[in-house]
């Protein structure tokens, strides 16, 4: 038997993650130190290099502020006293600058080589101040030429020397901080092969860790996820792949080995019980296996009730018949008692019919004397706007009677002053005989009006006397009208008083035939129930012989007897003993 490796998910993860963390751990302190060493090259090139040329270049810069100083004071400034004494202070100012960045330079060289040439150039520097000195001690003497000419013959070469050994300063410092910098380069590209070795073992431990967590973890519990699908579904014909990985894993392997060993002989037995055979036994794994547990009193369960079933099948076929003659009996008497409610029920829908035309008419009737009760109400109304009328008639004639009056007046002052009229035109005798003739016609016009005048007064009068007369019947028959109104009133108070109590009289006996209806229709429904109970009591005595027959082809045993080993089932098995019976 193949020995199993102990090794837990636990510390398979544990290593891979370690191993990952020990690649990260020398990734990062190598870029670190990288890193590290890049600044402190980039240092020491700006503190050696970079800075001391910069402080070189300066001093040169200064170094060529004093012989630009001293060409102006020899050749520019001459008899400018201002001008001369601030070239000198700048001459003065710019070698104490050069001194102070030449002692910067000589502390910041490192080998030899720059320290031979940097002394070199100091002595030149030296040698070229001196020179200046020189030149100006002759120009305070007055000798102006003889200053010109001990510069252009020594004062220029000790600057062209200076300047020279400069310039082979510079260049030999940039020497030095090239090859620093190549130096920093190579270190660099060795640090990034390291850097890449290192991850590339990083990816290869990955690799190897991804390809072992597969095989040992990812497949065996995509192979359990299938089974437990399988197993949900009802299908415990499955076959697990042992594990060989002595883990939390492999315990998951067999654990699932063991359940699927279980159900598969659950799945036996209940089986057989499906097929009637109720004398089996089944030995529970433990006492916490509740579905083995389950299975033990499904069968006791069973073969207790199909027991009990057996025997209650033939008490049942002896109560169906003694139900089956009741129910006829029933059935009987509740037809009977249907065709007696059905005769009263036919009679209250003849009251109930004559109540409701009772009602009908008497809804009628009050609609009538409803309308009637608007019709005087509208007569009432009418004739009192006709007395109102009247007055009116009455106010208007007699303003016509002074209209008339004043008409009156009007004629008979007309007919005097046609009358004055006529007498002038005689008085102017042949030339008033036109107006004459005029003047008896407006006479006469006035004669026709007061006629006229007289005539209407007349009518009038007699139609004040008539609407007199009218007003006084009016009254008579607004008095006649408000009796009758107060009649179809009281009418009208009794007729609904009638067709309400007609039509609770109509409801009432409505409500009655429906509650008859009602127990017409249990009746008969007790009468068939009871024909439905009687052909259903005898099949049921049918069906119960037949249960009796059916429940023959069980396989029973006695319930007080104790659990028979014809399936003996003992699973408990420990997943030691398990591991060992595979290899």
């Amino acid at each position: 038997m193949k020995k199993k490796s102990k090794i837990t998910v636990g510390t398979q993860l544990i290593m891979t993650l370690g191993i990952m963390m020990v690649m990260v751990f020398i990734v990062g302190a190598c870029g670190y130190l990288m890193r590290k060493n890049s600044v402190e090259t980039e240092t020491e090139l700006y503190e050696n290099y970079g800075q001391t040329q910069g402080e070189l270049a300066m001093g040169f810069a200064n170094f060529q502020n004093v012989k630009v100083q001293l060409r102006n004071i020899l050749y520019v400034y001459v008899g400018e006293d201002a001008d001369l004494q601030t070239s000198k202070q700048k001459i003065q100012d710019a070698k104490d600058t050069v001194n102070e960045y030449m002692k910067e330079v000589k502390s910041d060289l490192k080998d030899s080589a720059t320290k031979v040439i940097y002394e070199k150039v100091k002595t030149n520097i030296d040698t070229y101040f001196e020179d200046a000195d020189k030149c100006l001690e002759y120009f305070d003497a007055g000798k102006v030429q003889e200053a010109r000419n001990y510069l252009h013959t020594n004062g220029v070469k000790s600057a062209n020397e200076a300047e020279e050994n400069i310039e082979k300063l510079i260049d030999e410092i940039d020497k030095y901080a090239q090859k620093k910098q190549d130096y920093v380069a190579v270190q660099n590209k060795q640090g990034d092969y390291f850097v890449a070795f290192v991850m590339l073992i990083a990816l290869l431990n990955s690799f190897v860790a991804f390809n072992f967590i597969t095989k040992t973890i990812r497949d065996p519990l995509i192979e359990l996820s299938g089974v437990a699908k399988k197993v949900s579904a009802g299908d415990v014909d499955v076959t697990i792949t042992p594990s060989r990985i002595d883990n939390e894993v492999g315990a998951l392997v067999d654990g699932f080995n063991m359940m699927v060993e279980n159900l598969k002989k659950q799945a036996e037995v209940l089986s057989q019980v499906a097929e009637g055979n109720l004398t089996i036994s089944y030995q529970p794994v433990s006492e916490n296996d509740i579905v083995g547990n389950a299975i033990v009193k499904l069968i006791h369960d069973n073969n207790a009730a199909f027991s009990n079933i057996r025997n209650a099948a033939g008490q049942i076929g002896n109560g169906s018949e003694q139900i089956a003659s009741a129910s006829q009996t029933l059935a009987q008497g509740s037809s009977e008692q249907a065709s007696a409610i059905q005769q009263i029920s036919a009679s209250v829908t003849d009251i109930a019919n004559k109540t409701k035309d009772n009602a009908q008419k008497a809804s009628e009737v009050n609609d009538i004397v409803i309308r009637a009760k608007s019709d005087a109400d509208e007569g009432n109304r009418c004739m009192r706007e006709m007395i109102v009328a009247m007055k009116d008639i009455n106010e208007s004639s007699e303003n016509i009677q002074k209209i008339i009056k004043v008409i009156d007046d009007i004629a008979f002052n007309t007919n005097i002053l046609a009358l004055n009229a006529t007498v002038e035109a005689a008085r102017a005798g042949e030339q008033g005989k036109g107006f004459a003739v005029v003047a008896e016609e407006v006479r006469n016009l006035a004669g026709r009006s007061a006629e006229a005048s007289r005539q209407t007064a007349e009518m009038i009068e007699d139609s004040i006397a008539k609407v007199k007369h009218g007003s006084v019947l009016v009254g008579d028959t607004e008095k006649a009208l408000d009796v009758i109104s107060e009649m179809i009133e009281k009418i009208t108070d009794l007729s609904a008083n009638i067709s309400s109590a007609s039509n609770e009289q109509a409801a009432a006996t409505s409500q009655i035939d429906d509650a008859l209806t009602q127990v017409s229709q249990v009746v008969q429904t007790n009468s068939a129930t009871s024909e439905e109970c009687a052909s259903a009591s005898e099949e049921l005595s049918g069906q119960a012989r037949g249960l009796e027959n059916t429940l023959m082809k069980f396989k029973l045993k006695d319930v007080n007897e104790g659990t028979s080993n014809d399936y003996n089932y003992n699973t408990d098995i420990r997943l030691e003993d398990y591991h060992d019976t595979r290899y």
